[in-house]
Order: C-alpha cells, then sequence, then structure tokens
C-alpha cells in the first residue's frame, strides 16, 4: 500500500467515524431506552395530563444510567438521576430530581423508575417500566402525583468505541 492510499485510508476512516458518531464523546448523554406511559393515576397540578414518556440515557464515560428527559404533554423536563437500587427479583430502580431546579427549599420534585427490564421474578411487572413522578409542598402537602407505566423500547446508536489520535505520516 503507497503513502496517499495509506493517508486516504485513514481519513475516510475519521470521517466515517464522525458521522456515524462512533466515538465516546465524554459528557454526552447517550440515549438508550424511551417509553410511551400510560397514566394510570394523577392527582393534584398533574390531574390534566395527557401524555407522558420518559427517556433513559447513559452519559459517554460514565457507568450506569445517569439521566432521563421526562416530558409532559410535549413539556420536556431534564431529570439527573441521584441513587439507584436493586430489588430482590432484579427490577432496578432509579430516583431522579430535576436537572435545574429553582432552588425553592419548600418543594420536593423526584420521579422513581422501577425498571423491571430484567427483572427474574415471575408477576405481571416483568418488562414493564413503572414510573412515580410527584411534588410535594414542605411539610408534606401534596401538589400533585403521577403514577404511570410503560413497555421500553430501547434506542439503537453506534457502539461507543475510544477515540485514538491518528498522527500524520510524514511530520
Amino acid at each position: 500500500m503507497n503513502k496517499s492510499s495509506l493517508v486516504f485510508s485513514a481519513l475516510m476512516t475519521c470521517v466515517m467515524g464522525q458521522f456515524a458518531s462512533a466515538a465516546i464523546i465524554p459528557g454526552w448523554d447517550r440515549p438508550v431506552a424511551k417509553a410511551e406511559l400510560k397514566i394510570i393515576e394523577a392527582t393534584g397540578v398533574f390531574a390534566e395530563i395527557k401524555k407522558a414518556s420518559l427517556m433513559m440515557n447513559s452519559q459517554d464515560g460514565a457507568q450506569g444510567k445517569t439521566s432521563f428527559v421526562f416530558t409532559l404533554d410535549q413539556q420536556a423536563l431534564p431529570m439527573v438521576v441521584t441513587q439507584t437500587d436493586s430489588d430482590a427479583c432484579g427490577s432496578v430502580i432509579y430516583t431522579a430530581v430535576p436537572q435545574f431546579n429553582n432552588g425553592d427549599p419548600n418543594h420536593h420534585v423526584a420521579l422513581t423508575l422501577t425498571d423491571n427490564t430484567h427483572r427474574r421474578c415471575r408477576d405481571a411487572r416483568q418488562g414493564v417500566w413503572e414510573v412515580k413522578y410527584e411534588a410535594i409542598e414542605k411539610g408534606e402537602k401534596e401538589i400533585g402525583r403521577l403514577f404511570m407505566a410503560g413497555s421500553p423500547d430501547h434506542i439503537m446508536t453506534i457502539q461507543k468505541i475510544p477515540v485514538h489520535s491518528i498522527q500524520p505520516i510524514g511530520y
């Protein structure tokens, strides 16, 4: 292989890698799954909500799921995962809070996702996301709660591969 062919191959590899997003981009929340949620119960300020969805993200370079985008009637709310637990049946329980908190100490807003995708127990919840979203005022006064469920669809993205620097030939 001559020098120009080698340079051309290296250049095309870089270009194709960029177009395919086949690189780790530190800090990027890569979408991994999304579910349209059926509203089971809605109270308080959420009583009129008609449509909800939840997208799960995993930040490049981090272990586990790192954030969600929770959408209510086409209003997106970025959420940051603050805690991850699991139960005896293998369901993973995520707790998340709004990414952009208004700093009001009198209000508590949280989303709890029970991910039953890999549940080992044989019950009706296998493979379903169960979502609770609540807003509570200081003193435990409820502002509103939502209970929802949905089956997640995995979002296919290019496999994450490490980026290697390519040194120019002849320099």
